[in-house]
Formats: C-alpha cells, sequence, structure tokens
C-alpha cells in the first residue's frame, strides 16, 4: 500500500468503538478500506509502484490514452476480468468449519475477503443508485444477513 493511501487510512478520527450503533460512521470507514484495497490489487496486477506511475502490465497498451475508444473499453475489461480472477473470493459465507480454518496466507485471503465484500457493497450501492430493482433483490439476498446484525431496518 502507498504512503497516501496509508495515511488517508490512519488519519481518519470517526471511528465509532460501536459500530453497530453508528452504521454510516462504520460505512465510510468501510468504503474507504474497500476501496484501498481495490486500488493496491490494481496496482500490484498491473504492475505500479505507485498511483502517478505507468502500468507496466501487458494488459494495458501502449499509449493507453491515444487508443479508440474500443481499446480502451477491451482493456479496462481484461484488467476488470483479471483482477477479479486473482484477488475477489466468491465465497463469502463458509459453509462450514473447515472453510473458517483456511490454510495458507491468511493476509491474503482477509485481503481477498475485504476486497470482496467492498465491491459487492459498492455494486449494491451501484444498484441503489441506478434504481435497479432486480439488481438489488440480487444483492440482498447476500447482505440481509449483515444488515440483521447490525440492526440497521432502513434498507
Amino acid at each position: 500500500m502507498g504512503p497516501s493511501i496509508s495515511s488517508a487510512i490512519f488519519s481518519i478520527v470517526t471511528i465509532t468503538k460501536h459500530p453497530k450503533r453508528d452504521f454510516n460512521a462504520s460505512e465510510d470507514f468501510f468504503l474507504l478500506v474497500g476501496t484501498s484495497h481495490v486500488l493496491a490489487a490494481a496496482m500490484e496486477l498491473l504492475q505500479m509502484e505507485s498511483l502517478s506511475a505507468t502500468p507496466q502490465s501487458q494488459l494495458i497498451p501502449s499509449n493507453y490514452l491515444c487508443q479508440s475508444l474500443d481499446i480502451r473499453k477491451s482493456a479496462l475489461m481484461s484488467v476488470s476480468t483479471a483482477l477479479v480472477q486473482k484477488f475477489v473470493n466468491f465465497k463469502f459465507f463458509p459453509t462450514s468449519p473447515i472453510e473458517c480454518q483456511q490454510q495458507g496466507d491468511k493476509v491474503f485471503h482477509y485481503a481477498s475477503q475485504t476486497l470482496s465484500l467492498g465491491l459487492f457493497y459498492l455494486e449494491y450501492l451501484d444498484a441503489i443508485h441506478e434504481g435497479d430493482g432486480d439488481r438489488l433483490l440480487r444483492c440482498w439476498r447476500y447482505l440481509l444477513p449483515m444488515f440483521k446484525a447490525s440492526r440497521r431496518t432502513n434498507y
């Protein structure tokens, strides 16, 4: 994580001691952390040392900004697909205690889970913003247990 991202995360002073009681402060922090995980994953995938660096990955064509709109859209889809395949965990909720005791790099599993839930929550917020009822219902199936746990009933 670059210095600008980490300094933004650690300079937050509105973190609440009781996240279930103050959902808005917790939501703001979660969105910041989720966005930071997306940026960190994209930077690793694109082989970037800093946010201002030029991507070194072959996923981005040379002279990217000078390319046609179709080539830029294709590159964006390639990067998005590669990011999801490499970093996103599609099992949000473990189905057995054995799945909770994952072997391997636990930090990567934690970051992958945070990235996955962050992207999913952004999908939920976008469905609300766009007024897409069908997509919102699909999101609710996964989010209802979290809303119930946080006592957030106005969803």
